[in-house]
């Protein structure tokens, strides 16, 4: 054991940076190890919460004509090269021209990454309750919300099939690399991500008078149900999240994902059981099955800086976690689960 004064500038940094690693990966497998537990135990299903709902005569019908042909969402591995630079290339439209500009460019569909994330951070900043997780409305709160994503994508290049997905399940070939998310990123680069075609992803700065516009059509922002308050930093991230670097961060590791759920060896995280969820006898019960299935990868790829917890990765950071373009390819994956159920009930009446 060398010591420090005998150690060089560079031998240091290598093993500060190795001692990091480690304290990550410890903690990572610590939350894995609760997030297993949580699998394990199985909630009653709670079939009176559709009992209390209202008559379906107090909702007005459905109008709209049937669709004529079916996009078809694909698993993003399995697109050409061209398909995919066309998904990348809108994303950074999307990421860099006003919803204003955009719509005058591309029509109505289009709203940019600001509009999206502030959408989403309201939704579960509600006063009466979080909107869009923590219950079986998660899937019908982000199906339409990645559906209109989705639409915006159409509407900047129409040559885009559909939104694809990403199942982290499948860890056949790693997504962490120069081709789709970049590699994990060190403290060389401030955990900033800064490799592949994500790579210097902005973060938008902002403020609430912004933010309020954004969401006139989506919330009173009068009321008192509607808050959401920023960090001191000015960018467009959680209100707990000390966060200041400009660009999409991530503390965790996807490399660390793919050991994790690799061949199928984890019991509780892998395809079999990932797709059982679809066979769920209530959508109460799928969203017991899927929920481990979501966190996992806002834990172990986002992470937080274990010398500061309060700096929390993009994707790790739930209430703006759109930030991350990770974010809409892992949860059209859910959502595609979802459909799986959707599709089994109406077969099962």
């Amino acid at each position: 054991h060398t010591h420090p004064s005998n150690q060089t500038p560079q031998q240091l940094k290598k093993k500060m940076f190795l001692n990091l690693q480690l304290r990550m990966a410890l903690a990572l497998f610590a939350f894995a190890t609760v997030v297993q537990l949580a699998a394990s135990h199985t909630v009653p299903a709670s079939d009176t919460l559709m009992d209390d709902c209202p008559s379906s005569s107090e909702y007005p019908l459905c109008t709209a004509t049937r669709a004529t042909n079916q996009r078809v969402r694909r698993e993003i591995r399995s697109l050409t090269a061209v398909e995919w630079n066309r998904i990348v290339d809108a994303m950074k439209i999307i990421n860099s021209v006003s919803t204003e500009e955009g719509q005058e460019l591309y029509g109505k569909a289009f709203k940019n990454i600001e509009y999206y994330v502030a959408k989403h951070a309201s939704a579960q900043y509600d006063k009466r309750g979080d909107q869009a997780h923590v219950g079986p409305h998660f899937y019908t709160w982000h199906g339409s919300f990645i559906l209109e994503y989705e639409n915006t994508l159409l509407a900047v290049d129409p040559a885009i099939e559909a939104l694809p997905y990403w199942n982290y399940l499948d860890a056949r070939q790693t997504v962490f690399d120069s081709t789709y998310f970049g590699e994990d990123p060190t403290p060389q680069t401030n955990f900033q991500v800064n490799t592949g075609p994500f790579a210097n992803w902005a973060i938008t700065k902002t403020n609430d008078t912004a933010i309020t516009a954004l969401l006139e059509e989506y919330a009173d922002t009068s009321s008192d149900n509607f808050f959401f308050d920023l960090p001191d930093t000015g960018f467009l991230r959680g209100h707990t999240n000390t966060q200041t670097n400009e660009y999409n961060t991530r503390y965790g590791s996807g490399r660390l994902l793919d050991v994790f759920v690799r061949n199928g060896s984890n019991p509780n995280y892998n395809l079999e059981v990932f797709n059982s969820c679809g066979s769920a006898s209530t959508i109460s019960t799928w969203w017991e099955c899927i929920l481990p299935y979501h966190l996992l990868p806002h834990i172990m790829i986002g992470g937080f800086d274990m010398l500061d917890t309060a700096k929390r990765g993009d994707i790790e950071d739930v209430a703006t976690s759109p930030n991350s373009p990770l974010f809409f390819f892992h949860h059209n994956n859910l959502i595609r689960s979802g459909m799986h159920y959707i599709h089994n009930s109406n077969n099962n009446n």
